[in-house]
């Protein structure tokens, strides 16, 4: 309990989570705001799922450079920077009037996106250790969860008015920026950008890091990069790709077995979720029946699970193996999906998505801690840009994907496929993570 409420007591915790709260707005803002946007432009449904695609595809190139750089230069001016232009882009979407420049906006949002919610994982694998890690990963995810059920409410009233007015909400990461200033300097155990920054008490040492792998149940060793490589800043030209295939098997060496089984079940995830996300408004007006407002309760009540169950995550950890969380939450996630066949009442609908967002909500804090926790301090920014680099690939695809799915079948197919693929995952990841 000491623990827990010291970390209630710490100012960066809060910055951290403001960062990750801006982040997960990326789509929780636009997805209600995508029939009236189709309205407006006469799109399809295929074409508008661009205004997702457009974010993450540019963010999945985005993430490994983002990765790379903070683990040579340091977080800090990379997550200060990132808050300023992806909260200018979004309030400019507002004001635009072709699709074309709203795309490109999403882009530049997109190239922005790895300084905000991948930078706050990874920010909590560089203040926290054990417990206190896994409460603080379960607490950025209640906060994402949060996020997820104001923030489309709030754009579901507002796109009753106009579909641009959600866009201007993205104004609130510029209070992030006055927070992230204020209260979080550059980690200790972040890779030194030039000047030493402090920080206070409960943060983590500059001990050098366990040659060996971690584990599952004890998540926070991993190898070590070469202490011998140069910063790119300082290495000669001829050298630079050296360098980077260096950067590269260093990654490679320190990502555990069970981490890469993990961020493997993350992208199956995130590919299902965010066809719900995106979709969901669409089949609540043209299958249900029902208004664009309740198209934003639907995408909000898929964030309960991360708001209700997250916090909760490390205090599970400590009573039941984290393969077991893992694969329960998984099916969890796939038999909501399935649900979906079995009912056009409205309201059953938003219960069974309630339901369903439990399982993402366990499994989000705990796969985040076991990919952080795997490895040190050196290339922790690296091999949380795999985790990002999956999850947004995943995301910018699955528009696409079930887009098409849709086009030439129905919504039902669309719930059959993604129940389908939750199942053979879970099946998949227990296999290695107890055989492990």
């Amino acid at each position: 309990m000491t623990g827990s409420n010291a970390l209630k007591a710490d100012p960066k915790l809060y910055a951290i989570l403001a960062l990750a709260g801006v982040g997960v707005l990326s789509s929780t803002l636009v997805s209600p705001a995508l029939p009236g946007m189709a309205s407006t432009f006469d799109l399809t449904e295929a074409r508008v799922g661009m205004v997702m695609t457009a974010f993450f595809l540019t963010a999945v190139v985005a993430i490994p450079t983002v990765g790379a750089v903070t683990d040579i230069w340091g977080r800090r001016t990379v997550f200060l920077w990132s808050l300023l232009v992806y909260g200018a882009a979004g309030v400019l979407i507002g004001f635009v009037d072709t699709f074309a420049v709203i795309l490109l906006l999403r882009a530049v949002q997109g190239c922005a996106f790895p300084g905000l919610l991948p930078m706050a994982i990874t920010l909590i694998g560089d203040l926290y250790d054990g417990a206190t890690a896994t409460t603080a990963q379960g607490y950025l995810t209640s906060i994402t969860g949060l996020g997820g059920i104001v923030s489309p409410l709030a754009a579901g009233v507002l796109v009753d008015v106009s579909w641009r007015l959600p866009f201007l909400l993205y104004g609130i990461t510029f209070v992030a920026f006055v927070m992230c200033y204020f209260w979080l300097p550059e980690p200790d155990s972040s890779p030194d950008p030039g000047s030493s920054k402090g920080v206070s008490a409960g943060s983590k040492s500059d001990a050098s890091p366990n040659p060996e792998a971690g584990t599952l149940e004890n998540p926070g060793t991993g190898t070590p990069g070469n202490p011998d490589t140069l910063p790119l800043g300082d290495t000669p030209a001829p050298a630079v790709s050296s360098r980077i295939g260096t950067m590269v098997r260093e990654v490679w060496n320190a990502l555990t077995r069970e981490a890469g089984i993990v961020i493997f079940g993350v992208i199956v995830l995130f590919f299902v979720r965010y066809a719900l996300f995106t979709f969901i408004p669409l089949y609540a007006v043209t299958v249900l029946g029902t208004s664009e407002l309740i198209g934003g309760v639907a995408v909000a009540v898929l964030g309960i699970g991360r708001f209700v169950a997250a916090p909760y995550a490390g205090w599970l950890a400590t009573r039941i193996s984290r393969p077991t969380i893992l694969v329960s939450s998984l099916l969890c996630f796939g038999a909501g999906t399935w649900a979906l066949l079995l009912t056009t009442d409205t309201w059953a609908v938003i219960a069974i998505l309630g339901l369903t967002s439990m399982g993402d909500g366990l499994f989000d804090p705990v796969a985040n801690d076991i990919v952080t926790m795997s490895a040190p301090a050196d290339v922790r920014g690296r091999i949380v840009s795999v985790l990002e680099v999956g999850k947004t690939g995943a995301i910018s695809v699955s528009p696409v994907a079930f887009g098409f799915l849709l086009s030439v079948s129905s919504y039902a197919m669309l719930f059959l496929t993604g129940g389908a693929l939750m199942a053979v995952t879970a099946v998949i990841v227990g296999i290695v993570l107890f055989d492990g």
